[in-house]
């Protein structure tokens, strides 16, 4: 069991009621640049980022009470040279031979590396938002197969005149021209069975006033989730 408890390959802690860890073992010293004999003796507190520090000591809390016997969340601890390290914690209650709490087990795993993928993730997408809702041009979001609406700018609203929710409501479909239908549909039958990778027509819209809107229409295929990308350009 020791050599478990010192040759894993996550940081592992015995915590006691009180948050005082009373046993670490090598990989949590690596992993937040301390010696044992610093951990020994130091509450988790003093080792968490403080935006972590109360919903820790309430889950601490409930464990000792005997409320819960286990927990798991993703947290931050401060290393020794104040940077943080993103883990993800795995709590256990362990009881005495009467039955009270005694100490938890805490299994650590550093998981940093996947929250600055997130991160970086996120950035990206917030970029990619703001692209599409300040683009210049018309872009529309369709279903593939289908063509139903997912989602269109403020340009594509502003060349067609629907409301974003009458958009949706209508499909394509609903706001083009009748005599413009039918081969938009054929263009998109054909992507759909693979024949053609995309396509460009000229089209006209049907605004809520009756009146037309005529536009080049440019469409190609977003794969993974699979989508229809149409960009409108006000002609």
């Amino acid at each position: 069991v020791r050599a478990t408890f010192e040759q894993a390959a996550v940081g592992i802690a015995h915590v006691g009621t009180d948050g005082i860890c009373v046993r670490v073992n090598q990989r949590l010293c690596d992993m937040l640049g301390y010696t044992r004999e610093e951990l020994l003796h130091t509450t988790f507190a003093a080792i968490t980022h403080p935006d972590d520090v109360d919903a820790n000591v309430e889950q601490l809390r409930q464990l000792g009470a005997g409320n819960q016997e286990n927990y798991d969340v993703d947290k931050r601890y401060l290393r020794k040279d104040g940077s943080s390290v993103w883990v993800r914690l795995v709590a256990a209650l362990v009881r005495d031979e009467e039955g009270a709490p005694d100490y938890q087990v805490s299994v650590i795993t550093d998981i940093t590396e996947r929250k600055q993928a997130e991160k970086a993730l996120a950035a990206s997408e917030s970029r990619l938002k703001a692209m599409f809702e300040q683009a210049p041009v018309g872009i529309a979001l369709l279903e593939s197969p289908g063509g139903r609406i997912q989602e269109a700018n403020a340009r594509y609203l502003e060349i067609t005149g629907w409301s974003e929710e009458e958009v949706l409501a209508r499909s394509w479909e609903g706001i083009t021209q009748a005599d413009d239908v039918q081969q938009e549909l054929t263009a998109f039958s054909k992507m759909d069975a693979g024949e053609i990778d995309g396509f460009t027509m000229a089209k006209r819209f049907v605004r809520p006033d009756g009146q037309l809107a005529w536009a080049i229409l440019t469409v190609s295929t977003i794969k993974a989730p699979d989508l229809y990308l149409c960009m409108v350009e006000d002609i």
